[in-house]
């Protein structure tokens, strides 16, 4: 009763809308508007309701005798009799009831004409769907052991990666600071002086066998084969090379060789101690240089998946910000037009745009990502709303033309 009383003031109340009060002859009066309104609103919700329970909109004759129904005007008589209260609760009451009837056949006219299931629109790709997730299960099921081999030599590989490449390698950086054994060396500490000393023995007896007998000859020997001078032992090979055969067999022709070979074998150590000494000078730097590429491989991938995971939610917060900035720069450019939409924005309207635009410019270039050559033409879109040459119900074109040429980026689904 409240919403049909409001209803008849609305419709045939005089209202001072600066007082915001409402005046009425009498109450006469009041009763028969509102027993009119309902006997109008009666007579249009029996009309539409007979539009769809025949469906008269596949008959025009029916539909358009229904629509001037619709359209004739409620002539309010002064002669009337008033109607009682009862008589005008009994008619809302009545008006309620078809509006709940109208109801109910306004929904089985929407499930005859109104739009299909969502299940019956999009068949085709539910069932894609179904079928090739039932072909995946089938797929994941009878091939769940071989998932789970790769599955064990993808971690097995990963744990090897990161004990061998890196913690390895890194535990030998720590053992090379801390100055422990080094690992690099070719050859022990004690082999070159055992081999040096065993010539220098060898050196001795030869020349002792020789003639050299006292001790300062002795001692010159030992200095001289220190520094890798045989002498004495050469030039008995030179003499003993005169008659070899003989002299292999009688002479010393095959001690003064292998002392030969002796000398031989404390040069190469010679040589392999120098690599030593240059090994262990270079240790760490070997080990760092082991480590590098296990770390660089290690920092590009992680740097990969965070600037990855990042970028979707740059994207994702972009987005809204540049349908936000659009909206802003539409309505700018509403509030400035006038009834000649044909000029252009005045000074202080157009330092706003530019302010606005600059905002634009910043949360597209995140929001286009590596798309370039949707990046230029969305920036020459910009250009045109900088341009001072432009009027505004041109700028609103641009703005028009971005919504279709952008839609994922200007248009919310």
């Amino acid at each position: 009763m409240r919403m049909l009383v409001t209803l008849g003031l609305g419709l045939h109340a005089k209202v001072d809308f600066k007082s915001t009060s409402i005046s009425i002859d009498n109450k006469r009066e009041l009763n028969i508007v509102l027993l009119n309104d309902l006997d109008f609103m009666y007579t249009s919700l029996v009309t539409i309701k007979s539009i769809a329970i025949h469906d008269c909109l596949m008959n025009e004759e029916f539909f358009f005798q229904a629509v001037k129904t619709l359209e004739t005007p409620v002539v309010n008589n002064p002669d009337q009799t008033e109607p009682t209260f009862e008589t005008l609760h009994s008619k809302a009451l009545t008006v309620l009831q078809e509006l709940r009837a109208l109801k109910s056949e306004l929904s089985k006219l929407k499930s005859i004409h109104g739009a299909p299931h969502y299940i019956l629109r999009n068949w085709i790709p539910i069932a894609t769907t179904l079928i090739l997730a039932n072909r995946a299960a089938s797929q994941f099921y009878f091939s769940f052991e071989v998932y789970q081999i790769w599955a064990r030599e993808l971690y097995l590989g990963a744990q090897a990666f990161l004990e061998e490449w890196i913690w390895k390698p890194m535990k030998g950086i720590w053992e090379t600071v801390r100055h422990k054994e080094t690992k690099l060396a070719l050859m022990g500490a004690e082999s070159l002086n055992s081999d040096l000393e065993s010539l220098e023995r060898m050196v001795v007896s030869f020349a002792k066998d020789h003639g050299v007998v006292d001790d300062a000859g002795i001692r010159e020997i030992i200095s001289k084969t220190q520094v890798g001078d045989l002498t004495i032992v050469l030039q008995e090979y030179e003499k003993q090379m005169r008659s070899p055969i003989s002299n292999v067999i009688r002479g010393d022709l095959l001690r003064a060789l292998l002392i030969q070979i002796q000398k031989a074998k404390v040069d190469g150590e010679l040589a392999v101690s120098a690599l030593d000494k240059l090994l262990r000078s270079n240790e760490l730097n070997f080990a760092v240089l082991a480590l590098f590429p296990s770390l660089a491989f290690v920092y590009f991938t992680y740097s990969w998946a965070i600037r990855t995971w990042n970028g979707r939610q740059y994207l994702n917060e972009s987005i809204p910000l540049v349908r936000n900035s659009l909206r802003d720069i539409s309505r700018l450019l509403n509030y400035a037009q006038t009834q000649d939409s044909d000029q252009t924005l005045g000074p202080y309207l157009h330092g706003l745009l530019l302010s606005e635009l600059q905002l634009l410019q910043q949360h597209a270039k995140t929001a286009l990502g590596n798309q370039y050559q949707l990046k230029s033409h969305f920036f020459m879109d910009v250009s045109d709303l900088e341009s001072e040459k432009l009027s505004i119900r041109q700028k609103l074109g641009v703005i028009e033309r971005m919504s279709r040429s952008y839609p994922r980026l200007v248009v919310e689904f």
